[in-house]
């Protein structure tokens, strides 16, 4: 984002200098000076628009798919699901559902989710905020007995 104000601030700076040095005898119009000015800061708002659109239309800033992957390596976890982030790139809170056995005690249940947690941290250094649901995984009537 940086970069692209940079970039319509130059644009505008290199604007102005050609003009100038296009013809150095002539006085600068200040209407000409304005629209270049305008130009730029046009582009500018654009960008700063654009980028505090997606903050407010709440859009994922994680990609789901690379959370539950995280999550499923470790062992014990069943399913990931209901994955989502918020926030802005450097402030993430993301919060995920994840299945467990229904033979897992509560403690070993929240061990496996601070573990989580502390992958996700590493993987994806923006979270500021992890909040992890804790499901025992359905059982279904007829099925072998979990191993």
């Amino acid at each position: 984002m940086k970069s692209k104000l940079l970039l319509g601030s130059g644009a505008v700076l290199v604007a102005a200098l050609i003009f100038l040095a296009a013809a150095p005898e002539k006085k600068p119009d200040p209407a000409e000076a304005a629209r270049l000015n305008n130009l730029g800061c046009a582009y500018m708002n654009q960008q700063l628009f654009e980028k505090g659109l997606k903050n407010f239309q709440d859009a994922a800033v994680l990609d789901p798919a690379r959370v539950i992957e995280v999550a499923r390596g470790v062992e014990g976890v069943r399913d990931v699901h209901r994955v989502r982030s918020r926030g802005v790139h450097h402030a993430v809170e993301l919060d995920l559902h994840l299945q467990v056995g229904s033979e897992m005690s509560v403690r070993s249940a929240h061990a496996l989710a601070r573990e989580i947690e502390a992958q996700l941290r590493v993987k994806f250094p923006e979270l500021s905020d992890v909040v992890i649901h804790i499901e025992p995984c359905p059982v279904v009537v007829g099925a072998a007995a979990p191993v």
